[in-house]
């Protein structure tokens, strides 16, 4: 199943690219797709992602087709979900 994720960011700026497609085999949780994320893109490792947790790195987050966030990471992502990699900060 291919999972697309847009990159906003840090995220962004170490892949090179707004968008990614991320293909997931046997397994269809949100620590599977960051797994294969890093994998694939290596320097998100301990910038974006933590490296033992597959957790991302706050302030970004997964949101899930621009609706809501995602942060467990058993959460099961079907074909065609898009998700946001996004660097959310909150100021006053």
């Amino acid at each position: 199943m291919k999972i697309s994720v847009e990159l906003f960011g840090l995220a962004k700026r170490i892949i090179g690219k707004k968008i990614v497609e991320i293909e997931l085999k046997d397994k269809n949780t949100l620590k599977d797709l960051t797994e294969e994320l890093v994998k694939k893109y290596p320097k998100l490792l301990e910038t974006v992602i933590k490296e033992k947790t597959f957790k991302t790195i706050a302030p970004y987050m997964f949101n899930l087709d621009g609706k809501q966030a995602i942060s467990d990471l058993g959460y099961e992502l079907k074909e065609g979900d898009r998700l946001l990699l996004l660097f959310a900060t909150v100021g006053g």
